[in-house]
């Protein structure tokens, strides 16, 4: 998870450099190329989204990591 930690961080630093401190909406009205962009939202949004699926796995298999423990004992 820490491969996707640092890609989404770069994404966000990557987001931050192409909006130059302005609104999205002030980027979409006058950016030359969109593209780019919409790709870089996509990325970062599977990143998020990829990290909340291994958060979520690995709280799973550490409770039936527990629950396997106290069946043994």
């Amino acid at each position: 998870m820490g491969w996707a930690t640092a890609k989404l961080a770069r994404y966000e630093r990557i987001w931050q450099r192409l909006l130059g401190g302005h609104s999205e909406e002030a980027y979409f009205a006058e950016a030359e190329r969109i593209g780019p962009y919409l790709t870089l939202l996509r990325g970062m949004s599977f990143e998020r989204e990829d990290l909340q699926w291994g958060d979520m796995a690995l709280r799973r298999i550490g409770q039936r990591a527990k629950t396997s423990t106290q069946k043994i004992d």
